[in-house]
Protein backbone atom coordinates (compact mmCIF):
# COMPACT_ATOMS: atom_id res chain seq x y z
CA UNK A 1 0.00 0.00 0.00
CA UNK A 2 1.26 3.42 -0.91
CA UNK A 3 0.52 6.60 1.00
CA UNK A 4 -1.32 8.07 -1.98
CA UNK A 5 -4.19 5.58 -1.83
CA UNK A 6 -7.52 6.95 -0.53
CA UNK A 7 -8.49 6.05 3.04
CA UNK A 8 -11.87 4.36 3.56
CA UNK A 9 -13.72 5.63 6.66
CA UNK A 10 -16.26 3.35 8.36
CA UNK A 11 -19.17 4.54 10.53
CA UNK A 12 -18.48 4.86 14.21
CA UNK A 13 -19.60 1.76 16.17
CA UNK A 14 -19.03 -0.61 13.26
CA UNK A 15 -16.10 -2.66 12.07
CA UNK A 16 -15.26 -4.95 9.17
CA UNK A 17 -14.82 -8.64 9.90
CA UNK A 18 -12.85 -11.11 7.83
CA UNK A 19 -15.77 -11.65 5.49
CA UNK A 20 -16.03 -7.98 4.66
CA UNK A 21 -19.33 -7.57 6.51
CA UNK A 22 -20.01 -4.82 9.00
CA UNK A 23 -20.99 -5.61 12.61
CA UNK A 24 -21.84 -3.43 15.57
CA UNK A 25 -19.37 -3.07 18.37
CA UNK A 26 -20.23 -2.34 22.00
CA UNK A 27 -18.34 -0.28 24.47
CA UNK A 28 -16.91 -1.88 27.61
CA UNK A 29 -19.31 -2.02 30.60
CA UNK A 30 -17.65 -0.06 33.38
CA UNK A 31 -20.02 -1.49 36.00
CA UNK A 32 -19.30 -5.16 35.25
CA UNK A 33 -17.43 -7.00 38.00
CA UNK A 34 -16.59 -10.59 38.69
CA UNK A 35 -18.69 -10.48 41.88
CA UNK A 36 -21.92 -10.52 39.84
CA UNK A 37 -21.21 -14.02 38.67
CA UNK A 38 -23.11 -16.39 41.04
CA UNK A 39 -20.97 -18.74 43.04
CA UNK A 40 -21.34 -22.49 42.89
CA UNK A 41 -22.75 -22.36 46.43
CA UNK A 42 -25.53 -20.00 45.34
CA UNK A 43 -26.31 -22.05 42.26
CA UNK A 44 -26.67 -25.19 44.40
CA UNK A 45 -29.07 -23.46 46.80
CA UNK A 46 -31.16 -22.18 43.90
CA UNK A 47 -31.26 -25.68 42.47
CA UNK A 48 -32.48 -27.06 45.82
CA UNK A 49 -35.26 -24.46 45.95
CA UNK A 50 -36.33 -25.04 42.35
CA UNK A 51 -36.45 -28.82 42.83
CA UNK A 52 -37.77 -28.89 46.38
CA UNK A 53 -40.79 -30.98 45.42
CA UNK A 54 -38.60 -33.84 44.19
CA UNK A 55 -35.96 -33.59 46.93
CA UNK A 56 -36.93 -31.67 50.10
CA UNK A 57 -33.60 -31.74 51.94
CA UNK A 58 -34.13 -28.60 53.98
CA UNK A 59 -33.17 -30.36 57.23
CA UNK A 60 -29.64 -31.04 55.93
CA UNK A 61 -28.81 -27.35 55.44
CA UNK A 62 -27.38 -24.83 57.86
CA UNK A 63 -29.55 -22.02 59.19
CA UNK A 64 -28.06 -19.51 56.77
CA UNK A 65 -28.58 -21.85 53.84
CA UNK A 66 -32.15 -22.60 54.93
CA UNK A 67 -32.96 -18.88 54.97
CA UNK A 68 -31.82 -18.47 51.37
CA UNK A 69 -33.72 -21.54 50.15
CA UNK A 70 -36.93 -20.59 52.00
CA UNK A 71 -36.82 -17.10 50.55
CA UNK A 72 -36.80 -18.60 47.05
CA UNK A 73 -39.43 -21.30 47.70
CA UNK A 74 -42.74 -20.83 45.88
CA UNK A 75 -45.95 -20.51 47.90
CA UNK A 76 -47.67 -22.75 45.35
CA UNK A 77 -45.80 -25.91 46.26
CA UNK A 78 -47.92 -28.96 47.16
CA UNK A 79 -49.06 -28.97 50.79
CA UNK A 80 -48.01 -32.59 51.07
CA UNK A 81 -44.42 -31.33 50.75
CA UNK A 82 -44.47 -28.01 52.60
CA UNK A 83 -46.51 -29.01 55.68
CA UNK A 84 -44.22 -31.83 56.87
CA UNK A 85 -40.89 -30.25 55.88
CA UNK A 86 -41.27 -26.46 56.17
CA UNK A 87 -41.69 -24.90 59.61
CA UNK A 88 -40.41 -21.39 58.93
CA UNK A 89 -42.89 -18.73 60.06
CA UNK A 90 -41.91 -16.22 57.36
CA UNK A 91 -42.68 -18.75 54.64
CA UNK A 92 -46.12 -19.52 56.08
CA UNK A 93 -46.80 -15.82 56.49
CA UNK A 94 -46.18 -15.43 52.76
CA UNK A 95 -48.45 -18.40 52.02
CA UNK A 96 -51.22 -16.94 54.19
CA UNK A 97 -50.94 -13.47 52.62
CA UNK A 98 -51.25 -14.94 49.13
CA UNK A 99 -54.67 -16.45 49.97
CA UNK A 100 -56.25 -14.18 52.58
CA UNK A 101 -55.97 -10.59 53.66
CA UNK A 102 -56.76 -10.13 57.33
CA UNK A 103 -55.71 -12.26 60.28
CA UNK A 104 -55.15 -11.77 64.00
CA UNK A 105 -52.23 -14.07 64.59
CA UNK A 106 -52.95 -14.11 68.31
CA UNK A 107 -56.13 -16.09 67.60
CA UNK A 108 -54.00 -18.87 66.16
CA UNK A 109 -51.41 -19.45 68.83
CA UNK A 110 -49.16 -16.70 67.43
CA UNK A 111 -48.18 -19.07 64.61
CA UNK A 112 -48.58 -18.41 60.89
CA UNK A 113 -48.43 -22.10 60.07
CA UNK A 114 -51.23 -22.80 62.51
CA UNK A 115 -53.19 -19.87 61.08
CA UNK A 116 -52.79 -21.21 57.53
CA UNK A 117 -53.83 -24.77 58.37
CA UNK A 118 -56.81 -23.71 60.48
CA UNK A 119 -58.06 -21.21 57.90
CA UNK A 120 -57.68 -23.68 55.02
CA UNK A 121 -59.51 -26.47 56.85
CA UNK A 122 -62.24 -23.99 57.84
CA UNK A 123 -62.80 -23.08 54.19
CA UNK A 124 -62.96 -26.71 53.10
CA UNK A 125 -65.60 -27.55 55.72
CA UNK A 126 -67.67 -24.43 55.05
CA UNK A 127 -67.79 -25.23 51.32
CA UNK A 128 -68.48 -28.95 51.79
CA UNK A 129 -71.83 -30.18 50.44
CA UNK A 130 -72.88 -33.62 51.76
CA UNK A 131 -73.29 -36.31 49.10
CA UNK A 132 -71.86 -33.92 46.52
CA UNK A 133 -68.35 -33.06 47.69
CA UNK A 134 -65.99 -36.01 47.98
CA UNK A 135 -64.92 -36.64 51.61
CA UNK A 136 -61.40 -37.46 50.38
CA UNK A 137 -60.85 -33.76 49.64
CA UNK A 138 -61.00 -33.08 53.37
CA UNK A 139 -59.59 -36.34 54.71
CA UNK A 140 -56.25 -35.91 52.94
CA UNK A 141 -55.87 -32.40 54.33
CA UNK A 142 -56.90 -33.42 57.85
CA UNK A 143 -54.17 -36.06 57.98
CA UNK A 144 -51.62 -33.39 57.02
CA UNK A 145 -52.94 -30.78 59.47
CA UNK A 146 -53.67 -33.00 62.46
CA UNK A 147 -50.71 -31.72 64.51
CA UNK A 148 -51.28 -28.04 63.73
CA UNK A 149 -55.03 -27.40 64.09
CA UNK A 150 -55.85 -26.23 67.64
CA UNK A 151 -58.80 -23.90 67.02
CA UNK A 152 -61.56 -24.45 64.48
CA UNK A 153 -64.25 -21.81 63.91
CA UNK A 154 -66.92 -22.87 61.40
CA UNK A 155 -69.31 -20.02 60.56
CA UNK A 156 -71.31 -21.88 57.90
CA UNK A 157 -72.40 -25.44 57.21
CA UNK A 158 -74.08 -26.16 53.88
CA UNK A 159 -76.89 -28.73 53.76
CA UNK A 160 -77.58 -31.16 50.99
CA UNK A 161 -81.18 -30.72 49.82
CA UNK A 162 -81.93 -34.31 48.92
CA UNK A 163 -85.22 -35.41 47.43
CA UNK A 164 -86.49 -38.56 49.13
CA UNK A 165 -89.90 -40.21 48.89
CA UNK A 166 -92.49 -41.32 51.41
CA UNK A 167 -96.10 -42.49 51.16
CA UNK A 168 -98.92 -40.02 51.75
CA UNK A 169 -101.77 -40.83 54.15
CA UNK A 170 -105.06 -39.33 52.91
CA UNK A 171 -108.67 -39.56 53.96
CA UNK A 172 -110.99 -41.05 51.31
CA UNK A 173 -114.83 -40.75 51.14
CA UNK A 174 -116.80 -43.82 50.06
CA UNK A 175 -120.38 -44.46 49.04
CA UNK A 176 -121.27 -45.63 52.53
CA UNK A 177 -120.40 -42.20 53.85
CA UNK A 178 -117.80 -43.61 56.21
CA UNK A 179 -114.29 -42.24 56.24
CA UNK A 180 -111.21 -44.34 56.74
CA UNK A 181 -107.48 -43.79 56.31
CA UNK A 182 -106.07 -45.02 53.07
CA UNK A 183 -102.51 -44.94 51.86
CA UNK A 184 -101.74 -43.07 48.69
CA UNK A 185 -98.48 -44.49 47.46
CA UNK A 186 -97.76 -41.54 45.26
CA UNK A 187 -94.28 -40.29 45.87
CA UNK A 188 -93.86 -37.03 47.72
CA UNK A 189 -90.72 -35.00 47.90
CA UNK A 190 -89.22 -34.61 51.38
CA UNK A 191 -86.15 -32.42 51.68
CA UNK A 192 -83.23 -33.49 53.88
CA UNK A 193 -81.14 -30.69 55.42
CA UNK A 194 -78.37 -32.72 57.05
CA UNK A 195 -74.94 -31.09 57.27
CA UNK A 196 -71.29 -32.09 57.45
CA UNK A 197 -70.56 -35.21 59.51
CA UNK A 198 -67.86 -34.31 62.05
CA UNK A 199 -67.17 -37.94 62.91
CA UNK A 200 -65.02 -37.97 59.78
CA UNK A 201 -62.39 -35.61 61.18
CA UNK A 202 -62.60 -34.95 64.93
CA UNK A 203 -61.01 -38.25 65.92
CA UNK A 204 -58.01 -37.39 63.71
CA UNK A 205 -57.44 -33.83 64.98
CA UNK A 206 -55.40 -34.89 67.98
CA UNK A 207 -54.55 -31.30 69.06
CA UNK A 208 -57.98 -29.68 68.70
CA UNK A 209 -58.83 -27.57 71.77
CA UNK A 210 -61.53 -25.14 70.63
CA UNK A 211 -64.46 -25.85 68.31
CA UNK A 212 -67.00 -23.20 67.27
CA UNK A 213 -69.94 -24.22 65.07
CA UNK A 214 -72.92 -22.53 63.47
CA UNK A 215 -75.41 -24.71 61.58
CA UNK A 216 -76.57 -22.22 59.00
CA UNK A 217 -75.83 -20.58 55.66
CA UNK A 218 -74.26 -17.18 55.12
CA UNK A 219 -75.45 -14.88 52.33
CA UNK A 220 -78.20 -17.18 51.11
CA UNK A 221 -80.03 -14.24 49.48
CA UNK A 222 -83.37 -15.03 47.88
CA UNK A 223 -82.89 -18.75 48.61
CA UNK A 224 -83.61 -18.19 52.30
CA UNK A 225 -85.43 -20.96 54.16
CA UNK A 226 -85.63 -21.46 57.92
CA UNK A 227 -84.79 -25.11 57.30
CA UNK A 228 -81.30 -24.05 56.18
CA UNK A 229 -80.62 -23.07 59.79
CA UNK A 230 -81.85 -26.29 61.38
CA UNK A 231 -79.81 -28.53 63.66
CA UNK A 232 -81.27 -31.83 62.46
CA UNK A 233 -81.50 -35.10 64.35
CA UNK A 234 -78.75 -36.60 62.20
CA UNK A 235 -76.56 -33.55 62.80
CA UNK A 236 -77.07 -33.87 66.54
CA UNK A 237 -76.22 -37.55 66.73
CA UNK A 238 -73.15 -37.32 64.49
CA UNK A 239 -71.81 -34.28 66.37
CA UNK A 240 -72.42 -35.95 69.74
CA UNK A 241 -70.44 -39.03 68.68
CA UNK A 242 -67.64 -36.86 67.30
CA UNK A 243 -67.38 -34.81 70.52
CA UNK A 244 -67.24 -37.97 72.58
CA UNK A 245 -64.22 -39.13 70.57
CA UNK A 246 -62.38 -35.78 70.69
CA UNK A 247 -60.78 -36.07 74.13
CA UNK A 248 -58.61 -32.94 73.84
CA UNK A 249 -61.49 -30.49 73.36
CA UNK A 250 -61.76 -27.89 76.12
CA UNK A 251 -64.00 -25.23 74.52
CA UNK A 252 -67.24 -25.93 72.62
CA UNK A 253 -69.32 -23.16 71.06
CA UNK A 254 -72.56 -24.12 69.30
CA UNK A 255 -74.33 -20.84 68.53
CA UNK A 256 -77.23 -19.74 66.34
CA UNK A 257 -78.16 -23.31 65.43
CA UNK A 258 -81.71 -23.71 66.78
CA UNK A 259 -80.60 -26.23 69.41
CA UNK A 260 -83.61 -27.45 71.41
CA UNK A 261 -83.86 -29.22 74.77
CA UNK A 262 -84.22 -32.60 73.06
CA UNK A 263 -81.12 -32.10 70.90
CA UNK A 264 -79.20 -30.82 73.91
CA UNK A 265 -80.00 -33.95 75.93
CA UNK A 266 -78.38 -36.09 73.23
CA UNK A 267 -75.24 -33.94 73.21
CA UNK A 268 -74.93 -33.92 77.00
CA UNK A 269 -75.32 -37.67 77.23
CA UNK A 270 -72.22 -38.11 75.08
CA UNK A 271 -70.34 -35.37 76.98
CA UNK A 272 -71.10 -36.83 80.40
CA UNK A 273 -67.64 -38.32 80.93
CA UNK A 274 -65.64 -35.93 78.76
CA UNK A 275 -62.22 -35.46 80.40
CA UNK A 276 -61.28 -31.93 79.32
CA UNK A 277 -64.37 -29.82 78.47
CA UNK A 278 -64.25 -26.58 80.50
CA UNK A 279 -66.19 -23.99 78.47
CA UNK A 280 -69.64 -24.42 76.91
CA UNK A 281 -71.27 -21.70 74.79
CA UNK A 282 -74.84 -22.39 73.62
CA UNK A 283 -75.90 -18.81 72.98
CA UNK A 284 -78.68 -17.76 70.58
CA UNK A 285 -80.50 -21.10 70.47
CA UNK A 286 -83.88 -22.44 71.62
CA UNK A 287 -82.89 -23.96 74.97
CA UNK A 288 -85.47 -23.87 77.75
CA UNK A 289 -85.64 -24.80 81.41
CA UNK A 290 -85.39 -28.53 80.73
CA UNK A 291 -82.13 -28.10 78.84
CA UNK A 292 -80.62 -25.97 81.61
CA UNK A 293 -81.56 -28.59 84.20
CA UNK A 294 -79.76 -31.20 82.10
CA UNK A 295 -76.64 -29.04 81.89
CA UNK A 296 -76.60 -28.49 85.66
CA UNK A 297 -77.03 -32.20 86.39
CA UNK A 298 -74.76 -33.75 83.77
CA UNK A 299 -71.66 -31.57 83.28
CA UNK A 300 -72.29 -28.42 85.31
CA UNK A 301 -69.87 -29.19 88.14
CA UNK A 302 -66.89 -29.45 85.73
CA UNK A 303 -67.49 -26.31 83.66
CA UNK A 304 -65.62 -23.06 84.22
CA UNK A 305 -67.50 -20.92 81.71
CA UNK A 306 -71.17 -21.31 80.71
CA UNK A 307 -72.86 -19.04 78.15
CA UNK A 308 -76.62 -19.36 77.61
CA UNK A 309 -77.49 -15.90 76.28
CA UNK A 310 -80.61 -15.35 74.15
CA UNK A 311 -82.42 -18.61 74.90
CA UNK A 312 -85.75 -19.43 76.57
CA UNK A 313 -84.65 -19.86 80.17
CA UNK A 314 -87.18 -18.99 82.85
CA UNK A 315 -87.63 -19.40 86.58
CA UNK A 316 -87.17 -23.20 86.67
CA UNK A 317 -83.90 -22.98 84.76
CA UNK A 318 -82.67 -20.25 87.08
CA UNK A 319 -83.41 -22.47 90.11
CA UNK A 320 -81.38 -25.29 88.52
CA UNK A 321 -78.43 -22.95 88.01
CA UNK A 322 -78.81 -21.64 91.56
CA UNK A 323 -78.59 -25.20 92.85
CA UNK A 324 -75.45 -25.67 90.76
CA UNK A 325 -73.86 -22.57 92.31
CA UNK A 326 -74.54 -23.81 95.83
CA UNK A 327 -72.76 -27.10 95.12
CA UNK A 328 -69.02 -27.59 94.74
CA UNK A 329 -68.41 -26.31 91.22
CA UNK A 330 -65.66 -24.59 89.23
CA UNK A 331 -67.88 -22.11 87.38
CA UNK A 332 -66.12 -18.77 86.92
CA UNK A 333 -68.35 -17.11 84.32
CA UNK A 334 -72.12 -17.30 83.77
CA UNK A 335 -73.87 -15.42 80.94
CA UNK A 336 -77.70 -15.39 81.02
CA UNK A 337 -78.51 -12.21 79.13
CA UNK A 338 -81.60 -12.00 76.93
CA UNK A 339 -83.63 -14.65 78.75
CA UNK A 340 -86.81 -14.71 80.84
CA UNK A 341 -85.56 -15.12 84.42
CA UNK A 342 -87.74 -12.43 85.95
CA UNK A 343 -87.52 -11.44 89.60
CA UNK A 344 -88.18 -14.99 90.81
CA UNK A 345 -85.27 -16.41 88.83
CA UNK A 346 -82.94 -13.59 89.84
CA UNK A 347 -83.80 -14.09 93.51
CA UNK A 348 -82.82 -17.76 93.26
CA UNK A 349 -79.46 -16.93 91.66
CA UNK A 350 -78.81 -14.11 94.13
CA UNK A 351 -79.50 -16.45 97.05
CA UNK A 352 -76.92 -18.90 95.71
CA UNK A 353 -74.48 -16.11 94.94
CA UNK A 354 -74.30 -15.04 98.58
CA UNK A 355 -72.44 -18.20 99.58
CA UNK A 356 -70.66 -18.93 96.28
CA UNK A 357 -66.86 -18.79 96.21
CA UNK A 358 -66.09 -19.48 92.54
CA UNK A 359 -68.15 -17.19 90.27
CA UNK A 360 -66.20 -14.17 89.03
CA UNK A 361 -68.42 -12.86 86.22
CA UNK A 362 -72.23 -12.77 86.03
CA UNK A 363 -74.34 -11.28 83.21
CA UNK A 364 -78.11 -10.79 83.70
CA UNK A 365 -78.82 -8.22 80.98
CA UNK A 366 -82.38 -7.89 79.64
CA UNK A 367 -84.12 -10.40 81.93
CA UNK A 368 -87.17 -8.37 83.03
CA UNK A 369 -85.65 -7.52 86.42
CA UNK A 370 -87.07 -4.86 88.73
CA UNK A 371 -86.21 -3.34 92.10
CA UNK A 372 -87.13 -6.68 93.72
CA UNK A 373 -84.16 -8.26 91.97
CA UNK A 374 -81.99 -5.29 92.92
CA UNK A 375 -82.79 -5.92 96.58
CA UNK A 376 -81.83 -9.60 96.31
CA UNK A 377 -78.59 -8.78 94.53
CA UNK A 378 -77.77 -6.12 97.11
CA UNK A 379 -77.96 -8.69 99.91
CA UNK A 380 -75.83 -11.09 97.87
CA UNK A 381 -73.14 -8.46 97.19
CA UNK A 382 -72.93 -7.66 100.88
CA UNK A 383 -71.90 -11.27 101.57
CA UNK A 384 -70.07 -12.30 98.39
CA UNK A 385 -66.29 -11.81 98.28
CA UNK A 386 -65.47 -13.34 94.89
CA UNK A 387 -67.63 -11.70 92.18
CA UNK A 388 -65.71 -9.08 90.17
CA UNK A 389 -68.01 -8.29 87.21
CA UNK A 390 -71.80 -7.88 87.27
CA UNK A 391 -73.86 -6.68 84.29
CA UNK A 392 -77.51 -5.63 84.68
CA UNK A 393 -78.15 -3.50 81.61
CA UNK A 394 -81.60 -3.12 80.03
CA UNK A 395 -83.53 -3.95 83.21
CA UNK A 396 -86.02 -1.63 84.93
CA UNK A 397 -84.38 -1.43 88.33
CA UNK A 398 -85.49 2.15 88.91
CA UNK A 399 -84.05 4.72 91.28
CA UNK A 400 -85.14 2.76 94.35
CA UNK A 401 -83.42 -0.37 93.06
CA UNK A 402 -80.30 1.62 92.27
CA UNK A 403 -80.03 3.00 95.80
CA UNK A 404 -80.50 -0.47 97.27
CA UNK A 405 -77.69 -1.80 95.08
CA UNK A 406 -75.49 1.08 96.17
CA UNK A 407 -76.05 0.20 99.82
CA UNK A 408 -75.04 -3.41 99.19
CA UNK A 409 -71.87 -2.36 97.41
CA UNK A 410 -70.66 -0.36 100.41
CA UNK A 411 -69.93 -3.63 102.19
CA UNK A 412 -68.46 -5.32 99.07
CA UNK A 413 -64.77 -5.00 98.33
CA UNK A 414 -64.40 -7.45 95.43
CA UNK A 415 -66.68 -6.02 92.71
CA UNK A 416 -64.64 -4.17 90.06
CA UNK A 417 -67.22 -3.64 87.30
CA UNK A 418 -70.98 -3.01 87.51
CA UNK A 419 -72.86 -2.16 84.32
CA UNK A 420 -76.10 -0.23 85.01
CA UNK A 421 -76.81 1.23 81.58
CA UNK A 422 -80.49 1.57 80.64
CA UNK A 423 -81.66 0.60 84.13
CA UNK A 424 -83.18 3.99 85.12
CA UNK A 425 -81.24 4.13 88.40
CA UNK A 426 -80.45 7.82 88.02
CA UNK A 427 -77.25 9.78 87.47
CA UNK A 428 -76.55 10.25 91.18
CA UNK A 429 -76.59 6.51 91.84
CA UNK A 430 -74.38 5.86 88.82
CA UNK A 431 -71.84 8.40 90.10
CA UNK A 432 -71.83 6.91 93.62
CA UNK A 433 -71.44 3.39 92.25
CA UNK A 434 -68.57 4.54 90.07
CA UNK A 435 -66.77 5.95 93.12
CA UNK A 436 -67.17 2.69 95.03
CA UNK A 437 -65.87 0.69 92.09
CA UNK A 438 -62.87 2.99 91.73
CA UNK A 439 -61.98 2.38 95.38
CA UNK A 440 -62.31 -1.38 94.91
CA UNK A 441 -60.03 -1.28 91.88
CA UNK A 442 -57.35 0.66 93.72
CA UNK A 443 -57.53 -1.76 96.63
CA UNK A 444 -57.26 -4.70 94.21
CA UNK A 445 -54.19 -3.20 92.53
CA UNK A 446 -52.51 -2.79 95.90
CA UNK A 447 -53.18 -6.42 96.76
CA UNK A 448 -51.88 -7.49 93.34
CA UNK A 449 -48.68 -5.46 93.72
CA UNK A 450 -49.55 -3.14 90.85
CA UNK A 451 -49.02 0.64 90.89
CA UNK A 452 -52.08 2.65 91.94
CA UNK A 453 -53.29 5.11 89.31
Amino acid sequence: MTGNEPQVKFPIGKQINNCGCTQRTFAEDSEWTLATVPSLHTICLEHIADNFTQNPILHKLTDKQKAKVLLRLSTRLPLSITVPFVHDEDYWRRCFSKRWENCDIMDHGNSWKQAFTERHLKELIEQFVPNVTSPETIMDVVLLYRDYVHHLCIEQLLPHIQDSYSPLVNVGTFDSGKKRDMVDWRKAQVKSYDHFDFTLILDKLCCLQELSLTYGVKRCGMNFEWALFTFTEHDCLSLAKALQICKTLSVLRLRRSQVTDERLDVLLEHLRDHPSLLELDLGYNAIGDQGVCSIAQVIGTRLRCLTLCDNRIGRSGAHALALLLTRTCMLHSLDLQLNYLGDAGCQAIAGALAGNSSLVKLCLDANNLTEISATSLSHALAQNTMLQTLSLTSNRLGQVGGKVLQEGMVENGSLLELDLRFTEVGEETEWNVRKVLQGNREHWRILSGLPVS
